[in-house]
């Protein structure tokens, strides 16, 4: 007999008009990483693991311990040890940075709060701080305090609302890597809501991917991320997912065990980053025809949207040196070679 993971979520909740229905399994001493575009309930989720929204179906379980559930067992959110850290710092304005992180530990009566703040101001960087008002704060600083006042209070498990999201482009990769060291440090059991996959793919063990209050895809993070196995994640993500016979592709071996015979193949998956585009066909294999729909920059160069009539999108990911000639409406041919392509 298997050991339960640490949470076992298994709920239907309502807010609103919108319903939530989730599975999952979070791993203790792992992260999850929740994605999700705007409006898929990473936040309603955030609120059933909290507390703070009672389930009209199904329960929230912790190391065996029911916290929420239908039949009206709710365990008060101060009780649960859940901490939560949301894209707003939400400091409080009357207090000392140095209060500010003892709050919770102070709300439980405990003796060494102040010296237990103190650790943790020093650990994430910010101890120099410790006399300041929130609105002597930066945002990157307000957010190190922050974190500090969730992982002061002892949390059995941490709850992430994109932490980052709110951050400039200088302070978000800062607080990611110290997020990252802190969590590796602590085994905090963690579930972090995102709509970036680079904060999943830098902080958490597991993904989860959420689409309209469903979830669509889950399991571990190389598996989600690297190897999709729904076009919507794979679109989420940034992985081509066409179907078999698309553009004429040939594949090299297929992604995971024999599927058995070439009829049982109904996707092809490869990255943006084998795809070559180019103005003029040369004769190679797997290429065919296509149009620009748009350009963004990504992490080293560009990608590209490549339409082609009756079947999904391309992206393509080429250097920013070799743009010249790719505007919206352009005719180009795009090659990706046969060990690049995966069948599943």
């Amino acid at each position: 007999m298997t050991a339960e993971p640490g949470m076992v979520v298994d709920v239907t909740a309502v807010r609103g008009s919108f319903t939530l229905e989730a599975q999952l399994e979070i791993p203790e001493a792992g992260v999850l990483a929740v994605l999700g575009p705007n409006g898929s309930g990473k936040s309603t989720l955030l609120e059933v693991l909290a507390g703070l929204l009672p389930p009209q179906r199904g329960e929230v379980r912790w190391r065996g311990r029911t916290l929420s559930s239908a039949d009206g067992r709710l365990v008060p959110p101060a009780s649960r040890r859940v901490g939560l850290l949301a894209q707003d710092p939400l400091l409080f304005p009357h207090l000392t940075v140095r209060e500010n992180v003892a709050f919770g530990l102070r709300a439980r009566r405990e003796r060494d709060a102040a010296p237990v703040a103190d650790r943790w101001l020093e650990r994430l960087g910010v101890a120099a701080l410790a006399a300041r008002r929130p609105r002597q704060l930066s945002g990157g600083q307000a957010a190190r305090v922050a974190l500090a006042r969730a992982l002061a209070a002892e949390p059995e498990v941490l709850l992430l609302d994109e932490p980052l999201a709110a951050l400039d482009a200088a302070a978000a990769p800062e607080l990611r890597q110290l997020l990252a060291e802190v969590l590796r440090e602590t085994g905090l059991t963690t579930i972090l809501v995102s709509h970036a996959v680079l904060d999943a793919a830098l902080l958490a063990d597991h993904v989860a991917v959420l689409r309209e209050g469903r979830v669509v895809e889950q399991g571990r993070r190389a598996d989600v991320l690297g190897a999709p196995r729904t076009e919507f994640t794979a679109a989420f993500v940034g992985v081509n997912l066409v179907p078999a016979g698309f553009g004429g592709l040939r594949a090299g071996a297929p992604a995971g065990p024999p599927q058995g015979s070439p009829a049982q193949v109904t996707r092809l998956r490869f990255r943006p980053g084998a795809v070559v585009v180019s103005e003029h066909p040369d004769g190679r294999e797997n290429t065919w025809e296509a149009t620009v729909r748009w350009l963004e920059p990504v992490t080293g160069g560009v990608r590209v949207r490549l339409a082609t009539p009756d079947q999904p999108d391309v992206l393509a990911d080429v250097d920013a040196a070799g743009v010249d000639q790719l505007r919206p409406g352009a005719r180009v041919w795009a090659h990706v070679p046969v060990e690049a392509v995966q069948t599943i």
